[in-house]
């Protein structure tokens, strides 16, 4: 890590990040000009007198005009202002790992949004200079599936919050940082050994699993998005409608409540009409019976290279 006048200096999902807070799952700057537009702050505040203004005894979020604060009990307060600032109002000790988690989780999934940044949920891996997404309810097998696609060679962009920023040859999907959440089964079934993973705080059976040597550190283009779908039935993958795909990609907006209640939804609609014509979106089925992600991986490699034998 990098660190100059007290802050710590790093890169992730395509912006310059400034911490008063060590962030060591992230890589240390590039070097790259901090500027508001292209960076975030994360800093130190005192969050209590605006959440009590603000919120309700039930509430874990509060939407301002510019920013949106969020309670996580035993943990603390937290605000995403602007589009440039995390704020981070630890309680009495309470352990940096647990407010690292929502400030790279939820803190910059709304940082992103108010950004003007689509923000997916979910794992991208870059397959031959693509990116793709695999998207999914909490569950689904997302990591997993994306774990497997590592261990065949295959690089991770990102494993929770997917970057989306549309340019003018369309969407890429930035690096976030080098890091799976993995259940403890997976961990057994694939026997994955690449490094010794840390439990997640609360989570005794999941683990923060390192993935730099898998890690791709560029944008990349996103070619397509695969959302993993759990079925009593036949494991299956089929191409998804293009009206349908809106639905799809609302509910697999990372934080998509704030679309709604921050004022974004006509951004989010001409985003995403500007691009989910343009890519490949397929809807897979993995059995609820048994385990298997290697074959919905077999599924999605078939499918990324017969569209790709089609485009040349």
């Amino acid at each position: 890590m990098t660190a100059t006048n007290g802050l710590f200096l790093y890169t992730a999902f395509g912006l310059q990040v400034r911490s008063e807070i060590a962030l060591p799952e992230l890589f240390a700057s590039d070097g790259k000009t901090y500027t508001p537009e292209s960076g975030v702050m994360v800093r130190r505040s005192s969050l209590e007198e605006t959440w009590q203004k603000h919120a309700g005894p039930e509430d874990y979020f509060a939407v301002l005009d510019t920013e949106v604060l969020f309670s996580v009990p035993e943990v603390g307060l937290f605000a995403a202002e602007g589009g440039h600032t995390i704020h981070v109002s630890p309680f009495p000790g309470v352990a940096e790992e647990r407010l690292r988690m929502y400030i790279l989780g939820t803190g910059m999934g709304l940082i992103l949004l108010q950004k003007r940044i689509l923000p997916l949920h979910g794992s991208c891996i870059a397959v031959d200079g693509r990116a793709y997404a695999i998207v999914g309810q909490s569950g689904a097998g997302k990591s997993t599936l994306s774990s497997v696609l590592l261990d065949r060679g295959y690089k991770l962009l990102s494993d929770d919050v997917i970057p989306i920023v549309l340019s003018d040859q369309g969407p890429l999907a930035f690096p976030s940082y080098p890091q799976q959440k993995l259940w403890q089964e997976s961990l057994d079934a694939l026997e994955i050994f690449r490094a010794e993973g840390r439990p997640i705080y609360n989570r005794e059976t999941k683990f923060a699993v390192p993935a730099h040597d898998h890690f791709h550190r560029e944008p990349l283009p996103l070619a397509g998005v695969f959302e993993l779908v759990k079925t009593d039935d036949d494991p299956f993958i089929a191409p998804v409608p293009v009206m349908e795909r809106y639905y799809m990609f609302f509910d697999h907006t990372y934080r998509n409540f704030y679309v709604n209640r921050g004022g974004l939804m006509a951004w989010h609609f001409s985003t995403l009409s500007k691009f989910v014509n343009r890519i490949d979106v397929y809807r897979i089925g993995r059995s609820t019976k048994a385990f298997s992600a290697r074959e919905s991986a077999d599924r999605i490699l078939n499918v990324i290279y017969q569209e790709g034998q089609r485009d040349e």
